[in-house]
């Protein structure tokens, strides 16, 4: 049965329910829709890039890093409802920030990192993706 949903001052929009059977299917989802992630109820006129997929950390890789307009960096951790580890995202996303926090002593090396793992699928440079007029 779809939903309809109306934001203020806009026309309705249908919603169909999805239902993911597999986590990487949520994940590959959020990665294509950054605007799934109701970021607009933490702060208004943001608007999400996002940069990686499985971005490694030290603990484990990040499902999806992502930035805003004002460079606040997010990360996103996907779970399924049914997945009984969805109660330890928090401390997962935690190891996350402190992991990514301590591997970026040295932005330069950080962002030569990120664009050597870009270019394996000829994607932009992290620099290159801040750039684009697409989501400013």
């Amino acid at each position: 049965m779809p939903i309809l949903v109306t934001p203020p001052n806009k026309k309705a929009i249908r919603v169909n329910r999805t239902r993911f059977s597999l986590e990487v299917d949520l994940q590959k989802y959020v990665y294509e829709n950054p605007e799934a992630i109701p970021v607009d109820e933490i702060k208004e006129d943001v608007h999400l890039l996002i940069l990686e997929r499985e971005s490694p950390t030290t603990v484990g890789a990040i499902d999806i890093l992502a930035t805003d307009n004002e460079g606040d960096i997010y990360i996103i951790e996907t779970k399924l409802y049914r997945n009984p580890d969805k109660r330890l995202v928090l401390a997962q996303v935690m190891d996350y920030g402190a992991a990514l926090w301590r591997n970026v002593a040295d932005p330069d090396e950080w962002i030569q990192q990120f664009d050597r793992r870009q270019a394996k699928y000829q994607k932009n440079s992290l620099l290159e993706m801040l750039a684009s007029p697409i989501w400013c």
